[in-house]
C-alpha cells in the first residue's frame, strides 16, 4: 500500500480563471503606482530628463527667427507691447481680446531680466530684438513644463510608460514646438492646462480636495491666459462624477465647488484704476507683420 499509495502521480493542478497578476487595463482608484515594469521602472526618470532637454533644445534652437522683423501680427501688437505699456500705467490693459495672464508675466520677466523700467523702454525703443528674444524664451520654458506636467498627469492617470510615450508625442510635435517660437499665449496656456490635467487625475483617483484645488488653480490660470483654457472646467466636473474618495454626490460637488473658487482668484480680471490711460490699440513703436520692430 505504502509504496503504490507512493508512486501514485499527483493530479494535476488547475488553473485559475481569471490572473491574479498585474491588471492589463492598469491600476484601481487609489492605487500607488504600478510595478509591473520590473527592471525598466529605473529607466524612466534619466528618459525623462532627456526628453525634457531635447524638448527645450527644439523650443529654443532658431528662437531668434524672424527679427528684428515681425511676420505675425498677434506676436507684434498684442502681448509684449502691452508688457512693456504697464511700465506706463497701472496693471488694467484696458484690452481683453486677449486675457492679460501672459503680458502680466512678461512684465514681471522684463523688470527682473532689465533690471528697471526706463531700461526696458530704452531697450524696446532702441533693440527690440532683445526684448521679444525674451518673451520667446519664456514661452519656450512654459512649453517644456507644459510637457513635465504632461507627464506627471498621465502617470496619474495609466503609468509612467504611457506617461512618458504621451510627453514625448507632446513635446516632438510640430506645432507646440513651432509656437514655443513665438511670443504668444498658445503655449503658455499649455503648462496651466496641464496643471488642471495633473490635479483632475487626482480627482478621480484619490477624491481629495487638495487635487480639487489642484485643478481649480489650473484651470483659473489657463483661463487668464487664453480663453478656452477653460475648457478644463468641464474635465473637473466630469472628474467629480467618478471621484475617487467615494461619498455622497454632495460632497463630490462641494469639493469641486473648493475648486472652481480657486479658478474664481485667478481668472478674475483686474479692476479700473485711477489716472489709467488708455494703450493705443496699434501701438507706433510696435510692428506689424512684415515691418521691422
Amino acid at each position: 500500500m505504502d509504496a503504490a499509495t507512493a508512486s501514485r502521480p499527483e493530479p494535476p493542478r488547475r488553473l485559475p480563471l481569471w490572473r491574479t497578476g498585474p491588471s492589463p487595463f492598469g491600476r484601481r482608484r487609489g492605487a500607488g503606482p504600478s510595478n509591473s515594469d520590473g527592471g525598466r521602472r529605473d529607466l524612466h526618470r534619466p528618459a525623462l530628463i532627456l526628453l525634457l532637454a531635447v524638448t527645450l533644445a527644439l523650443r529654443l534652437w532658431g528662437i531668434k527667427q524672424g527679427l528684428p522683423y515681425s511676420y505675425n501680427s498677434d506676436e507684434a501688437t498684442h502681448f509684449v507691447p502691452r508688457a512693456v505699456a504697464f511700465f506706463s500705467h497701472d496693471y488694467n490693459p484696458q484690452y481683453f481680446l486677449n486675457p492679460p495672464a501672459y503680458s502680466y508675466l512678461l512684465h514681471l520677466v522684463f523688470e527682473l531680466w532689465f533690471g528697471s523700467a526706463d531700461a526696458v523702454r530704452r531697450v524696446y525703443a532702441t533693440d527690440p530684438t532683445a526684448v521679444f528674444v525674451v518673451a520667446r524664451v519664456v514661452a519656450a520654458v512654459l512649453g517644456t513644463v507644459a510637457v513635465w506636467l504632461t507627464y506627471l498627469a498621465g502617470e496619474r492617470f495609466f503609468n509612467r510608460t504611457v506617461a512618458l510615450l504621451g510627453a514625448a508625442i507632446f513635446g516632438l510635435a510640430f506645432l507646440p514646438v513651432f509656437y514655443s517660437h513665438l511670443a504668444l499665449n498658445d503655449v503658455p496656456t499649455l503648462a496651466p492646462v496641464a496643471l488642471a490635467l495633473y490635479g483632475t487625475a487626482g480627482v478621480l483617483r484619490n477624491g481629495s480636495r487638495r487635487d480639487y484645488v489642484l485643478a481649480g488653480v489650473g484651470i483659473g490660470l489657463a483661463a487668464a491666459t487664453k480663453y478656452t483654457g477653460g475648457i478644463m472646467a468641464v474635465c473637473l466636473v466630469a472628474a467629480a462624477v467618478g471621484d475617487g474618495a467615494g461619498g455622497t454626490p454632495l460632497t463630490a460637488l462641494a469639493r469641486a465647488g473648493s475648486g472652481l473658487r480657486g479658478a474664481g482668484v485667478h481668472r478674475r480680471q483686474p479692476l479700473r484704476g485711477p489716472g489709467l490711460h488708455r494703450v493705443p490699440r496699434r501701438p507706433d513703436h510696435a510692428a506689424v507683420a512684415g515691418r521691422r520692430l
